[in-house]
């Protein structure tokens, strides 16, 4: 690509005031992400973490009723009633799902086939919103075991016009992408950790941070006023579900997934 085009694509992000050795907060990093997504032609976007394969049945990231809470597993221009709505008025997208666990490199969404009763809702529902491409962005750096995070990009372009956009301007989208998502991951990454999303109560994860510290179980009931039992089972529940072996194992395990 053309360096001037790029530079003009893809202009400056940090604003002069800012000091890069510091936290953004994520109003102003969401901010200047949709200008930066915007600026390249894309009409929406969302920033999220999502485990490296697909979950169990019960894990709600993909289920037909998707969670209510904790709007920060996403950030970017789509609500989470908008997420609602496109589940409840579609049944979901099995086909998109099966992509975003195995890719390991950017895609774009297969175009949608209105002979099909899903497909055809799904197309209907994405005309409205003026999104008629997506790609999607997997980033791999700076997450934690088992996890990475991902851009879905909404544009108003064609399949076939997005894709010859892409081969030009690959290469810019890619360093906006890498470059917001360390930002992210430096300061935010427990907002959109998929480990810690509905799995991990803020008191297990108390528990959890404290028995890393070196504290045995009664010296975590003392501080944060539970019993010792209370905190085995805990640490119990916590074992299991990430296959830990013993607490050293354990704590192992979460600071390699990030969780602590």
């Amino acid at each position: 690509m053309d360096a001037q085009v790029t530079e003009s694509l893809f202009p400056s992000i940090i604003p002069a005031e800012t000091n890069p050795l510091e936290p953004i907060p994520l109003a102003e990093l969401t901010r200047q992400m949709w200008q930066t997504f915007e600026r390249m032609g894309f009409n929406g976007f969302l920033y999220y973490g999502i485990l490296d394969e697909i979950p169990s049945p019960d894990w709600r990231f993909f289920s037909n009723q998707p969670m209510q809470q904790h709007e920060h597993r996403y950030i970017g221009t789509m609500r989470i009633e908008t997420l609602a709505n496109y589940h409840q008025q579609t049944g979901g997208d099995e086909r998109i799902r099966q992509q975003i666990f195995s890719a390991q490199r950017l895609f774009q969404r297969e175009p949608l086939d209105h002979r099909i009763q899903q497909q055809r809702k799904i197309l209907d529902f994405f005309t409205a919103l003026d999104i008629h491409s997506q790609l999607f962005v997997p980033v791999y750096g700076l997450a934690g075991r088992g996890w990475h995070a991902q851009y879905m990009l909404n544009s108003p372009l064609s399949d076939q016009e997005l894709a010859s956009w892409l081969k030009d301007y690959q290469v810019s989208l890619y360093n906006a992408c890498f470059y917001f998502h360390t930002l992210l991951m430096r300061d935010y990454s427990y907002l959109f950790n998929p480990w810690l999303n509905d799995r991990v109560s803020d008191r297990a994860l108390d528990v959890l941070t404290l028995t890393a510290n070196g504290l045995g179980s009664k010296e975590v009931a003392s501080k944060i006023n539970l019993s010792e039992k209370g905190v085995n089972y805990h640490l119990n529940y916590l074992r299991e579900w990430l296959g830990a072996e013993n607490r050293v194992h354990l704590v192992a395990l979460a600071k390699d997934m990030r969780i602590i």
